[in-house]
């Protein structure tokens, strides 16, 4: 039986991931599973050994990592996990058949898809390359995620891109900008979203100002949570709440002491507290860049029932919130418009926002919207 390799650096309870993105990978893994496919996850174990625990495949290695991330800055190794890339393709090469899948999984980093080229390459396998995010420091539209001196991997994704049997986006935008970058792969580039997992039962909910405005997620740069305090403050009629591990956001600190900050919850736990104490969430990212991704933040609202506020940049997550009406979503410098969306709104706009919310709720179940993944590799020549 043929074994489909799925190659990433984030999974559930691997290292310290435990965020969306985890909870993505998860998900598609489920999904292959459901459809039958003989499923071997793979990671990286950094300065452990290569062992097998639980299903989960982790590949040991040893690297200096200050040595490593130069290598990268520089362009000398495609990723600073490049010592993990080599170690994985030695272990996989032998026991890689034909036909076998490899399913390499990227949230910005280059490794996983190194792995998959080269194995591709030797072995003849199928490969699949599975896009969160964009590569980090490859060009989405022309821009680059950030400003800092950096060779770019533009060279690189395309020489991997080459060896792509099928390639998979979480949002339209970056598809659209994969084809316009690579238009002799059009027909391989497929838009799949992530949806959400662990069903939410949702029952009524009653509200009352001051509403709770929630902020759950990463706190840096590309998300800027602080912009939340902008749009909100001095509205006696909200009541912000942020979650996560603000502590070491230095634009968040002059903050803290004004507003709840509850800290970082496990997913079960923070599951409960969104149904019980959040009535809006809210949902950023702040550069044209980031118009690629699609927060997976937005179907975790979904599956909790709760109205969105989004400051995003000009993307199908903006149009998907702002389509569907099940908030509104601004471009992410418009501060003024937020907060008049706020000064304004009523009992009566959640309810409905609520009520649209439910009924588009189970399309965005992960089985809907991953389920797409199977008939592509299944179909595979």
């Amino acid at each position: 039986m043929s074994v489909l390799y799925f190659i990433t650096r984030s999974f559930p309870n691997v290292g310290n991931s435990s965020g969306g993105g985890a909870l993505a990978r998860q998900a598609q893994v489920d999904v292959l599973k459901n459809c039958g496919f003989n499923v071997k996850v793979v990671v990286p174990n950094p300065g452990g050994p290569t062992i097998e625990k639980d299903g989960i495949l982790f590949i040991g290695f040893k690297r200096n990592k200050k040595i490593f991330s130069g290598l990268e800055r520089i362009g000398l190794v495609g990723d600073a996990y490049y010592p993990w890339v080599k170690a994985t393709q030695k272990y996989l090469k032998p026991k890689v058949n034909s036909n076998d899948y490899l399913l390499c999984v990227t949230g910005g980093s280059a490794d996983t898809f190194m792995v998959g080229s080269a194995i591709k390459k030797s072995n003849g396998c199928k490969l699949i390359l599975s896009y969160h995010d964009p590569i980090n420091y490859t060009t989405f539209n022309g821009l680059l995620v950030d400003q800092k001196w950096f060779a770019k991997k533009d060279y690189l994704e395309k020489k991997i891109i080459a060896n792509a049997d099928a390639i998979f986006t979480s949002s339209n935008s970056f598809k659209n900008a994969l084809i316009n970058k690579y238009p002799s792969m059009a027909n391989k580039i497929h838009n799949f979203y992530f949806g959400y997992n662990n069903k939410q039962t949702i029952g009524e909910k009653a509200y009352n100002f001051p509403l709770n405005l929630a902020y759950a997620g990463s706190f840096n740069i590309h998300q800027s949570p602080e912009i939340m305090h902008k749009v909100a403050e001095g509205l006696k009629h909200i009541k912000k709440r942020y979650l996560g591990y603000y502590e070491n956001y230095a634009p968040i600190k002059e903050y803290i002491n004004d507003e709840e900050f509850i800290g970082a919850l496990d997913h079960k736990s923070f599951l409960e507290f969104a149904k019980d104490k959040i009535d809006i969430g809210f949902v950023s990212l702040t550069s044209a860049y980031l118009a690629a991704c699609f927060p997976s933040k937005i179907f975790e609202y979904i599956n909790l029932g709760l109205p969105i506020l989004g400051a995003l940049p000009e993307s199908d997550a903006m149009d998907f919130i702002n389509h569907n009406k099940i908030g509104k979503a601004f471009h992410y410098s418009d501060i003024a418009g937020m907060r008049s969306y706020l000064q304004n709104i009523t009992i009566v706009d959640l309810v409905q926002q609520r009520e649209n919310i439910l009924k588009l709720k189970d399309s965005l179940y992960y089985t809907e919207t991953l389920g797409g993944m199977c008939s592509q590799i299944k179909n595979l020549p």
